[in-house]
């Protein structure tokens, strides 16, 4: 090869290179051109706005952009803490137990519609039976028994009026024998014992208690043989004070069973005394235990 020939592959080497760059050159100033533009759009815009809002003005509109972003998060962040203390799963499980119990409700209204829609359905069928009928003969026993109720209610207040006027009649009866009462049964008592002796008598006429040389002692508390001598001593006095208006005889079947000989002797003396004012009928077999009750008629029944 000539050194012509070399120069000229050189040539045609050095203009593909060059072709080359060209190509890439072109290409180059269309990329360029392109970011050229684009800065240029951005600057003009970039000038329009600052006409509009100058930079001092941003500034001042971005510090108080910020500041109201501070505000904002402290507020959310307020949220958030209230939102935790208001428990939102306890919240969110309430509400879905409340959807759960509206299901349920409207699942139970549907069927009492039905329901209701069968009964009415029912009624317009029977509705020619005679229900007319059978509600007008129920009115009618109701309206009976409401008038039967009411004079009930007329014969119970008037039955409680007689009650309440007989009670307060029998209390003042009471209290009209418990003064003599109590006389007699310390008079016939001071027989058997001492003169301090003296009793208290319950509103409904029992003896309550026995005092004897200042003591005084609940008649439940009181021995056997005490308790029989005074309660014989209770029904002689009753005895003398009915007797004035024709009272019954006063029987007495073995009584003074636990009492003493001493006692019985006593006891005797108050038999006699309560006799003179009404009549006494004792059934006993022990005759003995009566021998000192002064006159008397004795009956053998042998």
């Amino acid at each position: 090869m000539t050194n012509g020939e070399a120069a000229r592959q050189d040539l045609d080497a050095a203009r593909g290179v060059h072709e080359g760059l060209n190509t890439k050159h072109q290409e180059v100033r269309v990329q360029l051109d392109l970011p050229a533009k684009d800065l240029k759009y951005a600057q003009e815009n970039l000038e329009k706005a600052r006409k509009s809002v100058p930079d001092d003005d941003l500034g001042a509109n971005l510090t108080e952009a910020l500041r109201a972003v501070a505000v904002e998060e402290a507020n959310v962040a307020s949220a958030v803490a209230s939102l935790k203390v208001k428990n939102p799963e306890r919240v969110r499980a309430l509400a879905d137990t409340a959807k759960g119990s509206l299901q349920t409700t409207q699942t139970r209204r549907t069927a009492a519609q039905t329901e209701l829609t069968e009964v009415q359905t029912r009624l317009r069928i029977h509705g020619e039976e005679g229900l007319h009928e059978k509600l007008h003969a129920a009115q009618v026993r109701l309206e009976r028994v409401e008038q039967e109720n009411q004079s009930l209610f007329r014969r119970a207040i008037a039955a409680k009026g007689l009650f309440e006027t007989m009670r307060e009649d029998r209390d003042e009866a009471r209290r009209a024998y418990v003064a003599p009462l109590k006389e007699k049964i310390e008079n016939l008592g001071r027989l058997v014992f001492d003169n301090s002796f003296q009793v208290e008598i319950s509103e409904d006429l029992q003896i309550a208690s026995r005092t004897a040389g200042a003591v005084t002692v609940p008649f439940e508390s009181l021995s056997g043989g005490t308790k029989e001598q005074l309660s014989l001593i209770f029904r002689l006095a009753c005895s003398m004070i009915v007797a004035k208006d024709g009272g019954t005889p006063l029987i007495l079947d073995d009584a003074l069973g636990y009492t003493d000989p001493d006692r019985l002797r006593l006891m005797g003396t108050v038999l006699a005394k309560a006799a003179k004012d009404c009549q006494i009928v004792i059934f006993t077999c022990v005759p003995d235990r009566y021998g000192n009750i002064g006159e008397a008629t004795v009956v053998s029944l042998k």
